[in-house]
């Protein structure tokens, strides 16, 4: 049974730490998974809007104004994904000076 990202052991006695919380204390495991929300992250953010404002003006039959509208969309999901990357390292310089105490 797992909580807390620990797992008993078979015996119940020493609880070892789940494949979740290995990687934590591994930069490049980290920087591996950070990297690959991202692109997923931004692919839906960019793509969705931009795609769906095509789509919208050509079944409207309008000029590129929804295509723009999606660009602007995309673009307040990027800056909004970036500040909230940003936060990352911050939240992993706190863990590490808990655990230094």
């Amino acid at each position: 049974m797992q909580k807390h990202g620990v797992e008993a052991t078979s015996s119940g006695s020493e609880p070892t730490p789940s494949m979740s919380t290995k990687h934590i204390n591994n930069p490049a495991g980290t920087f591996l998974s950070l990297a690959l929300s991202m692109s997923w992250q931004l692919a839906i953010i960019v793509l969705l809007p931009i795609v769906g404002g095509f789509k919208l003006d050509e079944h409207v039959h309008s000029s590129p104004l929804w295509t723009v509208v999606g660009f602007v969309v995309a673009l307040g999901g990027v800056i909004a994904l970036f500040r909230r990357l940003l936060e990352v390292p911050k939240l992993h310089a706190v863990d590490k000076s808990k655990e230094k105490k």
